[in-house]
């Protein structure tokens, strides 16, 4: 299960944060793809909000489906972060989360392509994604 809700292309794409990203076998052919353009993939960096247990895939981790979800990723400091808060502070879950807010559309453009090369991945693989050994996914579920 790959969720792509949370995605927010505010900022250019240079890193995203991947949850679950030590559970299942689906990181390798995630750092792969992101690797090659040029993207860099990050644990949560908002381990205090547990964001990993109340998006969308959680339920199918909980359900031995491997699963991963996708943010838009920061850097602590960066004008990334600052801007990711101030949407989540002013736009998140409001009547400002709407179609006149600033996208930036090289974002959308390489999260697509990041996106349909990385599906293809998993699609073409040899092996079907898997809960990774020793990832305590186990646990967490």
């Amino acid at each position: 299960m790959i969720n792509l809700d949370q995605l927010r292309p505010l900022v250019p794409l240079k890193n995203m944060t991947m949850h679950a990203i030590d559970d299942t076998t689906l990181a390798g052919n995630v750092r792969k793809v992101a690797g090659g353009m040029g993207i860099e993939i990050q644990p949560d960096m908002e381990v205090e909000r547990n964001p990993n247990q109340w998006t969308d895939h959680f339920p199918f981790l909980r359900s031995d489906v491997p699963a991963m979800n996708f943010m838009f990723g920061f850097g602590l400091g960066a004008e990334a972060e600052r801007r990711y808060r101030e949407w989540c502070q002013v736009r998140y879950h409001r009547p400002q989360d709407d179609l006149s807010q600033a996208l930036d559309l090289g974002a959308v453009r390489d999260m697509n392509r990041f996106f349909y090369r990385m599906v293809e991945g998993v699609a073409q693989a040899d092996a079907r994604p898997a809960f990774a050994t020793g990832s305590g996914a186990e646990v967490r579920r």
